[in-house]
């Protein structure tokens, strides 16, 4: 009796060492999991106005509104901020005007007869750079899309006639050199055109 007794003492202290030095897999790996992960970049906040966004992909929704003498509709991204004043109305993202394109109908007063005449109006930059990437002509007007080759800016017109009214939309898109380019330029460029396009009286 006496001889069970030191063996189950004996084997009861060999469990009580190896239990106090035993490795814990799962605190091991929680501690070199936490020494070697590097640390997390910020992430860029919601409302940054100055980080360039990519909008190329957003949803688009039919809008009413008006010029003074000409009702229109046309399709916008949701949530956008208007602002109207005189012959023009605004609309710009809510989290800051200069990390994505402005949207601007307003009443045309001389439109251009021609395409070659759209294309030189949409070109009224001063900037030798500029490549055309659409002239076209649509249902009562011209279509003009341009850009900057180094991507940090883009613009996209459209002037269209009806109802003795001329309306011209227009999408522009400009960022800074420490502010890095315009991202997905060319799907923008096929946003802006849709946006554009789609304006019409009602």
């Amino acid at each position: 009796m006496a001889r069970v007794a030191t063996v189950r003492l004996v084997i009861l202290l060999v469990l009580g060492a190896c239990g106090g030095t035993r490795d814990d897999p799962a605190a091991s790996k929680a501690g070199a999991g936490s020494a070697a992960a590097a640390p997390r970049p910020a992430a860029r906040p919601a409302d940054d106005p100055f980080t360039p966004r990519d909008v190329s992909g957003v949803a688009l929704v039919r809008v009413e509104d008006a010029v003074p003498g000409a009702p229109f509709s046309i399709e916008l991204p949701a949530g956008l901020v208007r602002e109207a004043k005189d012959a023009y109305v605004n609309w710009t993202w809510p989290d800051g005007t200069f990390n994505a394109p402005s949207i601007t109908v307003m009443a045309a007063e001389l439109p251009p007869a021609t395409l070659e005449a759209a294309v030189a109006a949409a070109k009224l930059t001063s900037d030798p750079a500029l490549v055309v990437a659409t002239q076209q002509q649509v249902h009562d007007g011209f279509l003009v899309s341009v850009h900057r080759p180094d991507d940090h800016y883009l613009a996209t017109e459209l002037t269209r006639t009806f109802g003795g009214k001329a309306l011209r939309c227009s999408v522009v898109y400009r960022t800074t050199a420490k502010q890095g380019p315009i991202p997905a330029r060319a799907q923008t460029i096929t946003l802006a055109e849709t946006i554009c396009v789609s304006l019409a009286p009602r």
